[in-house]
């Protein structure tokens, strides 16, 4: 049993034609034709909810689950209008019946048949109509739906179980969706949950839950990747959870430490960029390039030695029970690398520093783009007038051509105030900043509001244009 506490909220669906199976949850066996029933049993949780289509039934969606669970588990006196084996005695069932649970009917697009209930006495007839149409509401709405419920029971309980064994399959997609959001938005704990049975099974028959969760938590520690590359802000990078996944695969973990280095170098390069250390960057790119290719030949011949897919099953696929999501979090992490260092890998250090800029730029990191720009165009004003060998930025040669630049065109000195402005946090001579210092507070007067964004976007990518015709 479960320690309690929580919630667990499952799809409802058609019931009359389940057949009794044994569950197993966590090592222990639970007996029942409905999987929720076995979970709530397992896990003991304080709240229960169960989200049904209104495809299901014709009307009184709730009411007619409740309805068609008491006739099926025979609770209560009822008892299926059909063949005696159709209903039988459930003990888990009636658990859930006694201490009642939340519904909510969800909007559900599509072709149905839904259910229509007869009760004759004590016994309910199933009744199915014929096939309707219901409005095309489009699969963002039944996700938006099924959000609201979890987010509910998440925000309150702190802990979920969600069971998806039963239901359409938009409604669980949507389920599936909705889950994996929640850690990120409540901080709850969700365990997801599916026993997959795929036929009229024989009465007792054996099946053991399987957890989804690892798989959607393994989906949002990817994309929380796939933004750091994209926004060049390694704090986005989930390195954490690739140690976790590494220091669990045994024999692998030599692939695995492969791309957990990478990922750790990766985080360098993000980091450079975002601080503003394009020129000193060029190293780790060079380096990601080369480790890059050994770290991708070794996860293919894993790949192909351990999970092979054809056009048969394979004994292999057994050992691998238990084991986390690896092969989509090592190929995602290795794709989204290469192609940051693809996009950035050049054949001189000019090139690498402009494409950098560029980069920076389409980012809006227009402050870093600034920064980095302004000393960088002194530096190729240098070289294109021909200075060769070592030059010291500062110097006497730097300074003159520095100023030849803002004589030159006056954006190289508005880059240059707006820099300051920036870099000093807006307590910069350039602002005209004054304090007013009392026993009380230190007040700031600017005689400008903020810096406005688009303003300094579009400076920065003026400046780059420059940098790009002069080169």
């Amino acid at each position: 049993m479960g320690s309690g506490g929580g919630a667990l909220v499952w799809l409802g669906g058609d019931v009359s034609q389940y057949r009794q199976v044994t569950y197993v949850v966590d090592g222990s066996e639970y007996r029942s034709f409905i999987s929720a029933a076995a979970l709530a049993r397992a896990k003991s949780p304080a709240k229960l909810a169960v989200i049904v289509p209104e495809t299901l039934f014709e009307e009184g969606h709730c009411e007619s689950y409740r309805k068609l669970l008491e006739a099926k588990s025979r609770y209560g006196g009822r008892r299926l209008f059909a063949r005696e084996s159709d209903s039988f005695e459930d003990a888990a069932v009636h658990e859930l019946l006694r201490r009642g649970f939340d519904c909510y009917v969800v909007p559900h697009p599509g072709i149905a048949s839904p259910l229509r209930l007869v009760e004759e006495g004590n016994e309910v007839r199933v009744e199915r109509g014929g096939a309707r149409e219901f409005p095309s509401y489009g699969f963002n709405l039944v996700f938006s739906s099924v959000y609201l419920i979890l987010s509910k029971y998440a925000k309150d309980s702190g802990r979920l179980y969600v069971d998806v064994t039963h239901g359409t399959n938009v409604l669980i997609s949507a389920t599936l969706l909705a889950a994996a959001l929640l850690p990120i938005a409540y901080d709850a704990e969700v365990e997801i949950y599916a026993a997959p049975v795929m036929v009229r099974v024989e009465e007792g028959a054996r099946v053991e839950f399987l957890r989804l969760d690892e798989a959607t938590r393994a989906v949002g520690e990817v994309a929380a990747g796939g933004q750091a590359w994209k926004w060049l802000d390694e704090r986005l990078l989930p390195v954490r959870y690739y140690r976790e996944v590494g220091e669990r695969l045994g024999k692998y973990r030599d692939v695995y430490s492969g791309v957990n280095a990478l990922l750790k170098k990766g985080a360098q390069l993000l980091w450079a960029l975002r601080s503003g250390q394009l020129v000193a960057a060029r190293r780790l790119v060079e380096e990601l390039g080369e480790e890059l290719e050994e770290a991708e030949q070794k996860f293919s011949r894993l790949v192909s030695q351990e999970l092979p897919l054809d056009d048969k099953p394979h004994e292999e696929w057994g050992r691998h029970a238990g084991e986390p999501p690896w092969p989509p979090v090592t190929s995602i992490a290795l794709t989204l690398t290469k192609r940051a260092v693809s996009e950035l890998r050049s054949g001189t250090n000019v090139e690498f520093v402009q494409k950098g800029l560029r980069l920076l730029a389409e980012r809006e990191y227009a402050d870093r783009a600034l920064s980095i720009a302004r000393e960088w165009a002194v530096a190729l004003s240098l070289w294109r007038k021909g200075t060769r060998g070592e030059a010291k930025v500062g110097d006497s040669e730097w300074a003159k051509a520095e100023a030849d630049l803002v004589k030159r065109d006056p954006v190289f000195e508005r880059v240059r105030q707006y820099r300051n402005r920036l870099m000093h946090g807006r307590l910069s001579r350039d602002d005209n900043a004054r304090l007013k210092l009392s026993d009380r507070d230190i007040e700031v007067e600017l005689p400008t509001g903020l810096i406005d964004k688009e303003e300094l976007n579009k400076l920065a990518n003026e400046l780059l244009k420059k940098l790009e015709e002069e080169t």
